[in-house]
C-alpha cells in the first residue's frame, strides 16, 4: 500500500438525521509523497539494489521486520534510512523470497497519516 492525496480541492458534505447539510472544502496544493518498497533486490555490491527497504522523501516514525520461511525475524529496524542487506548474523542468506511486515507514520503538511504494508521481497544473487 502507498499513501499518499493528489493535488486539487476536496470537499465533504455531512448530513445529519434531521436533514441538516453542512459542508467543508479544502484545497491540497502539495501532495503528500509515498512510500515504496521494491519487490526484489540483489545484494551484490553492484550500487544498484543492493539493499532492501522502503524509499519516501517523507519523515516518517518507521519499523520494518522482515522474515525467513518459518516466520522467523531475520531483520528488524525502526529507522527508514536503515536497509536489509541480504545479511544475517554476519553471513549471506540464500537467493529465494522472504516475508517482511512494515508500519509507519507519516508526518507531512501538518498531519500524521498511519500506513502499513505486508509483502514478499524476492533476493536474487
Amino acid at each position: 500500500m502507498a499513501i499518499g492525496f493528489s493535488k486539487g480541492t476536496y470537499r465533504l458534505v455531512v448530513t445529519d438525521a434531521n436533514g441538516c447539510t453542512t459542508a467543508a472544502s479544502q484545497q491540497i496544493d502539495e501532495a503528500i509523497p509515498k512510500i515504496n518498497f521494491p519487490t526484489a533486490f540483489s545484494p551484490n555490491n553492484d550500487g544498484v539494489n543492493d539493499s532492501f527497504g522502503p524509499t519516501t522523501p517523507c519523515e516518517v516514525t518507521f519499523n520494518m521486520e522482515v522474515y525467513n520461511s518459518w516466520g522467523e525475524v531475520i531483520f528488524s529496524t525502526q529507522n527508514v534510512q536503515t536497509l536489509w542487506n541480504g545479511i544475517l548474523k554476519g553471513s549471506t542468506v540464500p537467493a529465494g523470497k522472504y516475508g517482511y511486515y512494515a508500519n509507519w507514520i507519516v508526518q507531512a503538511n501538518g498531519l500524521s497519516l498511519p500506513g502499513e504494508k505486508r509483502g514478499v521481497i524476492r533476493l536474487i544473487r
